[in-house]
């Protein structure tokens, strides 16, 4: 795998975490599933602005956070309130942002590798959970 594509890989990942980061300051809770019952619940609106000035919206059971460079990350929740995200999520940011054209099979490697290293964990479903800014 090249490493051009490796580093695209890393500035996914970080910027998973930084979306992450950027819905949770904005709503005052912590994870996806929160996220959405903010909505669900009318506290808080379907679509807007983060703290930070990125765009967001709420879908489905997960939520998406539009960089300022039109990059898009698509985090879920997962049943164990884990936020998630597929080898697919990460190819959309890298095409949105501009960053790398690759298709989710040519990632997943990748993905996967870091997972065979415990730098990034997966669920039982093979969703890989969003690591924290902290981390």
């Amino acid at each position: 795998m090249s490493p051009k594509l490796r580093d695209a890989v890393e500035i996914a990942l970080l910027s998973f975490a930084a979306g992450k980061a950027s819905i949770e300051e904005t709503f005052g809770v912590r994870g996806a599933n929160q996220v959405v019952r903010a909505v669900l619940t009318g506290s808080r609106p379907r679509r807007g602005r983060c703290l930070d000035g990125r765009e967001y919206f709420i879908h489905g059971i997960g939520y998406t956070v539009v960089f300022f460079d039109d990059g898009q990350v698509h985090i879920d929740g997962d049943v164990d309130d884990n936020d998630v995200f597929s080898s697919y999520d990460v190819s959309f940011f890298l095409k949105t942002s501009g960053i790398e054209t690759v298709s989710d099979r040519e990632i997943r490697p990748l993905l996967d590798d870091l997972v065979d290293s415990g730098r990034l964990r997966i669920n039982q479903r093979r969703k890989y959970i969003v690591h924290s800014i902290s981390n």
